[in-house]
């Protein structure tokens, strides 16, 4: 609800960027309900699996594929429309899968490629929302943030460090995450603390 209040000025913003510090933090699991959410209001909706250096989207939904955005990136694949395969959970949900783990995982994503992908989804969906690596681990996620229009930074609730913050704020700072919102996971509402 608040990406979509945060979004309604901005009727142009459909590239939703998920990310976190490190692993566990929930990004996999906000970046799958929230493409479901956009989905269950009949929007057009993709998936796209870009933490092609631990890939989850295709575990998540059991898919037998081992093609994906990698392979086209690559150059392995010129069609990008046969890569692309229903969710199954919805009409409305398409997924892009990351495809084989690469050797060279941040010459991929600095392929101008890249931006010809977003370019052909966001002809053809109504919301894009992009799995990403944790910017704490890697550096992919920066090379991604350019085609993002709203980036979604993922906080567990005891588990990631308020440190997290200040080095969030950096990025911030340098420009290097905009449009940033921060979702807190996994927040016990019982306790009413966190």
């Amino acid at each position: 609800t608040n990406i979509l209040l945060a979004n309604k000025l901005k009727t142009d913003n459909k590239t939703f960027l998920i990310t976190s510090t490190n692993n566990n933090e929930g990004k996999n699991f906000t970046a799958i309900n929230l493409a479901l959410s956009f989905a269950n209001l009949k929007k057009k909706t993709i998936l796209v699996g870009l933490d092609i250096r631990r890939p989850q989207v295709r575990k998540y939904f059991s898919l037998s594929t081992s093609r994906g955005i990698v392979t086209y990136l690559s150059g392995k694949e010129s069609d990008l429309s046969s890569l692309i395969v229903p969710s199954g959970m919805s009409e409305y949900l398409d997924l892009l899968p990351s495809g084989p783990t690469p050797p060279n995982p941040n010459e991929l994503l600095m392929n101008s490629a890249l931006g010809e992908v977003f370019d052909y989804l966001r002809e053809r969906y109504d919301y894009i929302i992009v799995d990403t690596a944790p910017v704490g681990m890697v550096s992919d996620t920066f090379l991604i943030t350019p085609y993002a229009d709203l980036n979604v930074y993922v906080m567990r609730a005891k588990y990631s460090s308020k440190k997290y913050i200040e080095a969030l704020e950096n990025l911030v700072r340098e420009d290097r995450l905009r449009n940033l919102y921060i979702l807190v996971n996994a927040v016990d509402i019982k306790s009413k603390v966190y």
